[in-house]
């Protein structure tokens, strides 16, 4: 019935197998990243991926690995995981509640900055991230149940999304991120 609108090679079994497989992802498991690299061209537009960067990301998205190579970035130790906050400014009221949230929970904030027209995102920037720690970030905050999971490394593609003070996460906060 829906191939209609479906164009594909793949058999009507493998579409089935397909959307068996789909109904049990978990959403909230799903990492995205741009791999980091920097535009370039002339009249015609192409991304030049850098590439020791772009492994980093690669082994994270693929292996759900960090090589050691990418501890120069973070800080060792039993240091509180560091978070910046970039938010909605129709959230600034709530920000000292959600930071003291996120503390009661061993984290950080190592920043607060206001931004326009933000969606929710959890954007995961070093090798101290696990899967376990990143559910701790959204249990401490009920709206970021189904934010958006970006892996960003530091120093790399989407640097103006961090605070720029070493921070392990960022959290982009939306005026849906205080909803359950």
């Amino acid at each position: 019935m829906a191939q209609k609108y479906i164009e594909t090679d793949l058999s009507p079994q493998e579409l089935i197998t397909l959307a068996f497989f789909a109904k049990d992802v978990n959403m909230n498991k799903i990492r995205t990243a741009t791999l980091p690299g920097h535009p370039g061209g002339v009249r015609v537009s192409y991304w030049n991926i850098d590439t020791e960067p772009a492994q980093i990301v690669l082994d994270r998205l693929i292996l759900n690995n960090l090589e050691p190579l990418y501890d120069r970035y973070v800080s060792s130790g039993n240091e509180p995981f560091k978070v910046g906050l970039l938010y909605d400014a129709s959230l600034a009221d709530q920000i000292p509640a959600i930071a003291a949230q996120l503390e009661k929970k061993n984290f950080m904030v190592v920043c607060r900055s206001v931004r326009r027209r933000v969606g929710t995102q959890i954007i995961e920037h070093t090798s101290r991230v696990t899967d376990d720690r990143t559910d701790a970030v959204r249990a401490a905050i009920a709206g970021l149940k189904n934010a958006r999971l970006i892996f960003a490394p530091v120093g790399t593609t989407f640097e103006s999304n961090t605070c720029s003070a070493g921070e392990d996460y960022t959290l982009i906060l939306g005026p849906d991120a205080t909803q359950n």
